[in-house]
């Protein structure tokens, strides 16, 4: 059964972009709940506050304001929840690390297991969200540390390279540029890409490196169907 923070938080989750299948699988639930326990938030709030706009789900006027709340109540929420973890067991501690949904299945498993060894009290709050949503979460002081892909440029953040990530440039098996082992993004600026939503940190990075004219990447091929 999904508690009534579980369902703000799925809310907040399918507000900033991610799919009810993304949020349901997170949270361990069906899709089929979560759509029925949104449904009921809305019934309990008295206004719609998801609308489908093809195939994802974007907040009305009405779920916007209403994710404002949301935000600062789970917010307010998390920090009492970590406030009182360190009354308890200051030696141990939480970490309230948010990043990149990209990053959560290679990079971030890493982070954690690496710190631990030698911090094996410590606890971790793990947090997914797109560039603007990590960006938010160190002033609102619901993040201690956030993994971004690019600086995010603000003046109470200070922020450090941990490495660079090749990005790699597929195209079909009979594309002028197959046989190729690198070349640069500007040299496909006029062609049509497959690459991520606009609200993701990687999409501004290519379609500005298209543009630019970048470094030399790695190709790869994959066979056309």
């Amino acid at each position: 059964m999904i508690t009534d923070l579980e369902v703000l938080r799925s809310f907040r989750a399918v507000a900033d972009g991610e799919t009810v299948t993304d949020v349901a699988a997170e949270a361990r639930i069906t899709q089929p709940a979560l759509s029925r326990a949104l449904n009921r938030l809305e019934e309990e709030v008295g206004a719609q506050l998801l609308q489908r706009v093809g195939r994802v789900l974007h907040p009305t006027p009405a779920g916007r304001v209403f994710k404002e709340h949301v935000d600062s109540l789970l917010d307010s929420y998390d920090r009492g929840r970590r406030a009182v973890a360190e009354v308890i067991d200051p030696e141990a501690g939480v970490v309230s690390l948010a990043f990149l949904h990209t990053l959560g299945t290679w990079l971030v498993p890493r982070l954690v297991t690496s710190f631990r060894q030698t911090n094996f009290s410590a606890r971790f709050e793990l947090y997914q969200a797109d560039e603007n949503g990590l960006t938010r979460r160190l002033p609102d002081a619901t993040a201690d540390l956030i993994v971004t892909g690019k600086d995010p440029g603000h003046p109470h953040i200070t922020w450090r390279r941990l490495l660079i990530e090749p990005l790699w440039l597929a195209v079909p098996a009979r594309h002028r540029l197959a046989q190729r082992r690198r070349v640069r993004l500007s040299e496909v600026g006029g062609e049509q890409s497959i690459v991520l939503k606009p609200d993701f940190g990687l999409r501004s990075i290519t379609v500005g490196s298209q543009e630019r004219g970048p470094a030399a990447v790695p190709a790869e091929r994959w066979a056309a169907g």
